[in-house]
């Protein structure tokens, strides 16, 4: 009976992932999301004609570094051919893997706490829990939080060979450092996936401080090495760090509608809210898209701040006071805080997303399986039953979620039924509404209050409904008490302004422009987008007939994110004008500037190229006829 129940937890953890795999399956043709689009969409696309990869595609825009090995994996993606579906599975089975994993490093930690002949039961049952939580879903689904899965998978790695490693420390057995040069190896592993990855030594020290065994026992200088060895990379990146916060991450919090103490006292609800969607995943909890949390404005605004703050504070004091008599709670609490050390603290990001609680959901299940009563261990047999009855309840709720994830449009009405008041989500129907012709009930829905970008989304349907946009009704946007214009906003405003170019919005192009260079000068918005409406403004003035204003504008646009394509576009409006030995000096200059970057750009350059020539051959004086106008060139993502 003892040699099988280990067996018995090998075959139980096979189940629940097989399991998991079925209920996940019918949702891999689903569509792609929120920022799908914006990270992978060119890949994507360049998958179903044929993908030609080259190193740009490594890089990131998210994150300080780029995220290369996240972004090596949808690059295998798209050379693996062109079924979105792949991309998807790829996710799921990544899954599956932390959840071996989870359940490798359940068995290793709760030998301490369990008869041995449960561990592996009550370990395959957590990790089966956490496998198919339908919190889950709006990860392993979002195709882009490969990012967070990926990272996930290196930091369990790194934890399980620690653990191995200390485990053959303790044992007096030879070749622990092998095991500690492979934990080490997962930190920029999991690192370059995404920077949450750097936590790893974190979890590690958590484990080495709360484990009964460990505590630094028999460790010796070797041991406090390799944790300076860990640390060494926070402490010589330290300046550059804070560079980065200062110069790069704190102004973007002129983009958001909360400041950095606002942020703070939110998070502190937010994490409840994780808590509370883990312990009981309702319907009306979970939505994928959280917008439209509150935001603190002080700590009796709501009131519900103060208390959550207090929450915290007696979470945390709790764990250290259980320290000794409840390792595993504390270890549980621990590690579900470290892990939202990063997004849910001063960096200027969204307030919520479901993905963020990915891997901390495990520190809860491990805190609540540290509260059950027990005499000289965990009564293995009754949690094992009770995991395995709750699995079957989450495993309904999540077949429900995954079957809205199959369809979008099934998706975007259930998160509307729980998050009403959602701008993201009411600003899509909008959209879905205005492209049957339903322009009246897309105004209605969006309403007369809302973001700079609802407000901008309002006049393109106006203008779609009508034909033509009244240049008084821009003052809705420049008269904004918000002067800010996130990602959403500011493509709304760019197929304004391409509307008005496409001649389906008529309003004179030098309005266009006025109004463009006046959001460009008062609202605070990202850099990326601040380059591409000044991109449009450019090509605005060139159609309205200034050619000069026009330059003038496609240098501010270089500027900003010093891409060449501006140069390039300057040197074929000139090559267009006849004036060939300006366009010869842009055209050069932005020759050098692209051999500078990674990204490629020889289709700018053949284009900017080809209309020198022409005008070469057209016009030996340096005058000529205004050449043929184009649209905004894309940005390689």
């Amino acid at each position: 009976m003892t040699g099988l129940l280990p067996r018995s937890g090998w075959l139980l953890l096979l189940a629940g992932a097989a399991i998991t795999a079925l209920l996940y399956w019918p949702a891999l043709d689903g569509p792609p999301v929120l920022d799908d689009a914006k990270e992978i969409g060119a890949l994507v696309r360049a998958a179903q004609e044929g993908y030609r990869w080259h190193g740009a595609d490594l890089v990131s825009s998210s994150g300080l570094l780029g995220r290369p090995l996240s972004r090596l994996s949808f690059v295998l993606n798209a050379l693996a051919g062109h079924e979105f579906r792949l991309w998807k599975l790829t996710n799921l089975v990544l899954h599956l893997v932390c959840g071996v994993l989870l359940f490798l490093i359940g068995r290793r930690v709760l030998v301490r706490f369990v008869d041995r002949d449960g561990v592996a039961l009550l370990a395959a049952a957590l990790a089966v829990v956490w496998l198919l939580h339908p919190l889950q879903v709006s990860t392993v689904l979002y195709t882009v939080q490969r990012m967070t899965i990926l990272s996930t998978l290196f930091t369990l790695c790194g934890v399980l060979t620690y653990l191995q490693a200390r485990e053959s420390q303790l044992a007096g057995r030879a070749g622990a450092w092998r095991y500690f040069l492979l934990a080490f190896i997962c930190l920029p592993l999991a690192t370059l996936a995404k920077e949450n990855g750097a936590l790893l030594p974190f979890y590690l020290l958590l484990l080495e401080a709360i484990l009964p065994d460990l505590r630094w026992k028999r460790g010796g200088r070797g041991l406090a090495a390799f944790h300076a060895l860990l640390l060494l990379p926070f402490l010589l990146g330290a300046p550059f760090l804070l560079d980065h916060f200062l110069h790069r991450a704190m102004p973007g919090y002129a983009v958001r509608p909360f400041t950095l103490p606002e942020r703070l006292l939110t998070e502190a609800r937010v994490l409840f809210r994780y808590l509370q969607m883990t312990l009981w995943p309702a319907p009306e909890l979970l939505g994928f898209v959280h917008d439209d949390v509150a935001i603190s404005r002080g700590l009796l605004r709501p009131p519900a701040t103060l208390l959550s703050l207090i929450g915290l504070a007696a979470l945390a004091a709790l764990a250290v006071w259980q320290c000794r008599r409840r390792p595993l709670f504390s270890l549980g609490v621990s590690f579900f805080l470290i892990g939202h050390l990063l997004e849910g603290s001063i960096f200027p990001l969204e307030l919520m997303f479901e993905h963020r609680n990915y891997l901390p959901m495990y520190g809860i299940l491990l805190a609540v399986t540290g509260l059950v009563p027990a005499g000289r261990g965990l009564p293995w047999r009754g949690l094992t039953i009770l995991l395995l009855a709750v699995t079957g309840l989450l495993g309904w709720r999540t077949a429900q979620r995954v079957d809205h994830w199959g369809d979008i449009g099934s998706l975007v009405a259930h998160i509307h039924r729980v998050h009403p008041r959602s701008e993201r989500i009411n600003s899509y129907l909008a959209r879905s509404l205005a492209a049957q012709g339903r322009y009246r009930e897309a105004l209605a829905l969006l309403g007369p209050r809302g973001s700079p970008g609802l407000a901008i989304q309002r006049l393109v349907l106006e203008c779609r409904a009508t034909g033509s946009l009244d240049g008084k009704r821009l003052s809705a946007v420049t008269h904004h008490p918000g002067k800010r214009l996130d990602i959403y906003g500011s493509m709304e405003l760019m197929e304004l302004a391409g509307g008005v170019l496409d001649g389906w919005c008529r309003l004179p192009e030098e309005a266009m422009a006025g109004f463009l260079d006046t959001i460009l000068r008062e609202f605070a918005m990202w850099p990326r987008d601040r380059y591409k409406l000044l991109m449009y403004r450019a090509h605005l003035l060139n159609a309205a007939g200034d050619l000069e204003g026009a330059l003038g504008v496609l240098e501010q646009a270089f500027a900003v994110q010093r891409y060449p394509v501006p140069l390039f576009l300057a040197s074929e409006w000139l090559s267009g004008r006849g004036e060939t030995g300006r366009a010869r000096s842009y055209l050069e200059r932005a020759r050098r500037h692209a051999a500078e970057r990674l990204e490629d750009f020889s289709a700018p350059e053949a284009s900017a190229s080809r209309r020198l020539e022409e005008a070469l051959k057209k016009t030996p004086a340096g005058t000529g006829a205004a050449g043929e106008e184009q649209r905004p060139m894309e940005v390689p993502e």
